[in-house]
């Protein structure tokens, strides 16, 4: 039952980006049945900590007025020096942690909903540096 649950929760989150999805542009008028296999194949442990995460992102972006399936790559860098930010002044290496997994959430949503340009960012090589050592500056600043 809470399998099922986290996938109807993932499933709006799907509509959220549908727009900027690969294969969900391609379907004209998508039933949310439909799209339920693309979460149940994973534990409710992993759709849980994931949907946290991806939240975290698209929350931050829907404050900002950016696009969470196609931001700009200066809009993702301006993101994880925020959460660096975050690590740095409350509770350190957890925090560190988290953040990573904020980052590991957007991957598997990019992944799970086909969002190209997202998966492009994220393997961009300033992004793979922010994953191994962040930077050790605090300059959180946001640009509508």
């Amino acid at each position: 039952r809470e399998w099922k649950q986290l996938g109807i929760l993932w499933l709006a989150c799907a509509r959220q980006v549908a727009a900027h999805s690969d294969s969900l542009r391609l379907l004209t008028d998508f039933q949310p049945e439909q799209l339920l296999p693309l979460f149940l194949d994973r534990a409710v442990s992993t759709l849980k900590r994931h949907l946290v995460g991806w939240r975290t992102w698209s929350n931050f972006c829907m404050t900002l007025g950016w696009s969470a399936g196609s931001p700009f790559l200066q809009q993702l860098l301006d993101f994880l020096q925020c959460l660096v930010d975050g690590s740095l002044s409350d509770r350190g290496k957890s925090r560190r942690r988290s953040a990573l997994g904020v980052l590991s959430a957007m991957t598997f949503a990019a992944h799970k909903l086909s969002l190209s340009g997202l998966l492009r960012l994220l393997g961009q090589p300033l992004v793979l540096a922010w994953k191994r050592a962040p930077r050790r500056q605090s300059h959180c600043h946001l640009q509508r």
